[in-house]
């Protein structure tokens, strides 16, 4: 199929750092059918994220400037002016973003949930008269132009039923069709083996690894991991506990890394548990644990479910949001209650024990088996090619 009858699939990214959503974006422009699409990325100029979409064969990239603000300069009148200023800097970046458009034929725009997304889609989809694909990531964000865009894009996409029914509750009787359309992963990539991490933090072979990977936030649920760590430290002092992670993302945490570090050493943690920081070798680290906890109040989806799940893990996460979509309780992963320390303490209990070793590899096998049957890239590609197709056939004359 000669290039000009390919249509163009242009992704819009204005995340600044590395997370869930931006790994999904990996994943998928990586997968597209280069046989079928031709496959572009806007993303922020000189963030953490560039370096990762250039990496991508057959993606064509353009960096741009889209006025994020540092984390410093997220609260009081400093936050407001800067949402001024850096709404301000959004217009020269649509400008430049539809003469791309212009010049690559591009033929839909594809774009997250984002605020600074949104409003670019929002303009370029009046400016260009392209078709938009909304990929929801997350629960909606109340706003005018994010309930437009919803309302009038030609596809909308969410990644689990939960945030559908999210999204219905929000819009009501004017709620648009929506697909739901569940993350994937590369099952090569995210897969069992060996793992430094163990002689990184210099553990024997007889220790246990419960590790909770996300970026240190209230609602991501740290301060639920470490009393339910307390609890077991109590009566298992074989066990080790990892926080994978930082706190650069939002504003709302600027205090919680230290409060959870006191929370530590309160309860006597500071000799089993590891800060680990940010890490881009994510599978190694998965490799390296034995158990993986999500302790999320309100999880959209949780590919940090998932991908431990790949890596032949226990994925032990709340029973709230999108992860009840992901684990069935008891076979591939065990459930419990958001925020609830104490009913997750006893489930790690119950791995924990020397007796429960068979188990373990079972249940991570058994993990494993559900990612390659319903949560592979192949499946997502495959179902997000179809909404490309449907709504670039919408706009077909």
């Amino acid at each position: 199929m000669a290039q000009e009858q390919r249509p163009g699939i242009l992704l819009i990214d204005t995340n600044d750092a590395m997370g869930g959503v931006v790994r999904v974006h990996f994943n998928l422009l990586r997968a597209i059918d280069r046989a079928r699409f031709r496959v572009y990325a806007v993303c922020q100029k000189d963030s953490p994220i560039e370096a990762g979409f250039r990496s991508i064969a057959g993606a064509s990239v353009f960096p741009i400037h889209t006025g994020t603000k540092p984390v410093d300069a997220c609260g009081g009148w400093r936050g407001r002016l800067g949402d001024v200023l850096s709404l301000l800097r959004l217009v020269p970046a649509v400008l430049r973003i539809r003469r791309i458009c212009r010049r690559e034929e591009i033929g839909l725009i594809y774009v997250s949930d984002k605020k600074r997304a949104v409003y670019l889609a929002s303009a370029l989809r009046k400016l260009t008269g392209l078709p938009v694909v909304y990929h929801g990531h997350t629960h909606h964000a109340d706003y005018a132009i994010n309930r437009r865009l919803v309302r009038e894009a030609d596809a909308v996409v969410v990644n689990s039923a939960a945030v559908r029914e999210d999204y219905r509750e929000w819009l009501g009787p004017r709620t648009p069709p929506i697909e739901v359309v569940h993350n994937g992963l590369d099952a090569g990539e995210y897969s069992p083996g060996g793992s430094s991490l163990r002689d990184e933090l210099g553990l024997p072979d007889d220790r246990l690894l419960v590790g909770i990977a996300s970026r240190l936030a209230p609602d991501k649920g740290q301060e639920t991991f470490i009393r339910a760590a307390a609890e077991v430290h109590r009566r298992h002092e074989h066990v080790h506990f990892v926080l994978v992670g930082d706190d650069s993302i939002f504003s709302d945490n600027r205090d919680y890394v230290p409060h959870l570090k006191k929370l530590c050493r309160e309860s006597e943690l500071d000799d089993c548990t590891t800060f680990l920081g940010y890490r881009n070798d994510m599978v190694n680290v998965y490799r390296g644990l034995d158990i993986v906890v999500n302790a999320a109040w309100n999880e959209a989806f949780g590919m940090v479910m998932i991908e431990p799940m790949a890596c032949g893990k226990v994925p032990v996460g709340t029973s709230a949001g999108g992860i009840p979509e992901i684990i069935r309780d008891g076979e591939n992963g065990f459930l419990y209650p958001p925020r609830d320390h104490a009913r997750l303490a006893e489930i790690i209990e119950e791995l924990v024990r020397p007796e429960s070793a068979a188990r373990l590899r079972e249940i991570g096998e058994t993990a494993r088996s559900t990612v390659l049957d319903r949560f592979s890239i192949e499946t997502q590609v495959r179902n997000m090619e179809a909404v490309f197709d449907r709504a670039l056939e919408r706009r077909t004359p």
